[in-house]
């Protein structure tokens, strides 16, 4: 019996995959932040500066500091002007690719398939205007996914988030998401836009194109369809999507008050 329960642990771990720190980390900074004008009028909405960095000089600080190093960046809108800021990521400890997705207009999916040449069969997708403590995505990298599984970090602690009717909202069975969308009124959990997918997504997305979707959470609900999509809980860290010049406002106050507790890491 104990034989049997060895040989079942081991084709187990088998099947669970660490995730390696050569993986990619995928940002998606494609779109045009049209709810950000006039500030995103003349440059992308990831540049805009937050006390002193711009957004996504704070994303690249959290991913490096947990030491993820291998970046892409997915461009549509002035793409070259993120190029020239943000060059090839020596400054930040980090080495960074450009991917152009001319089809940026469509839907943020676009942006995912794009890179489906150039990752392996695990890697880590954030999204150029959501500001994380670098520990959701330890948290993210550390769970163990079996294969061709993928996962969402999730917030379960919804009275704290003040914009619930923007976010998109998550229902889960345990660990397993069973439903996800903006206008779901049976919910337990908001998604934070940080996931680690295998390259099963990009089958998801195929058919969600084939239907002409084209975005993120289309292709996620076949995924879901197959019982494929997990979440993870981040608990009490900081996070925060940026869409409107009061998200903005609202996340200089969050910093300020982080910076004073000196808690966690956010891009500092």
């Amino acid at each position: 019996m104990q034989e049997l329960y060895t040989e079942g642990i081991n084709d187990l771990s088998k099947e669970l995959n660490e995730f390696s720190n050569d993986s990619k980390v995928v940002i998606i900074a494609a779109g045009n932040g049209t709810r950000l004008q006039p500030l995103s009028n003349n440059r992308p909405k990831c540049l805009i500066n937050i006390l002193g960095l711009s957004i996504i000089e704070r994303i690249l600080n959290s991913v490096k500091e947990i030491g993820l190093t291998n970046i892409i960046i997915v461009t549509g809108y002035k793409r070259k002007i993120i190029k020239s800021e943000i060059g090839d990521g020596k400054k930040y400890g980090v080495s960074i690719q450009y991917i152009y997705n001319s089809e940026w207009e469509k839907g943020n999916a676009t942006s995912v398939y794009s890179v489906r040449n150039i990752v392996g069969d695990d890697f880590i997708l954030l999204m150029a205007d959501h500001l994380f403590d670098s520990q959701n995505l330890k948290k993210v990298i550390d769970f163990p996914l079996i294969k061709n599984t993928c996962l969402l970090a999730i917030d379960s602690n919804i009275d704290h988030i003040y914009d619930v009717q923007e976010a998109t909202k998550v229902d889960l069975d345990n660990s397993i998401i069973t439903n996800i969308g903006k206008e779901l009124l049976n919910y337990n959990a908001i998604d934070t836009g940080m996931f680690r997918f295998r390259r099963s997504i990009f089958d998801a997305l195929e058919k969600s194109f084939a239907e002409n979707k084209y975005n993120i959470q289309d292709g996620i609900k076949y995924l879901i369809q197959n019982g494929l999509m997990y979440g993870t809980d981040i608990g009490d860290k900081f996070w925060q999507d940026i869409d409107t010049q009061v998200d903005l406002q609202h996340v200089e106050t969050q910093l300020l008050e982080l910076q004073n507790k000196a808690y966690g890491s956010y891009g500092l």
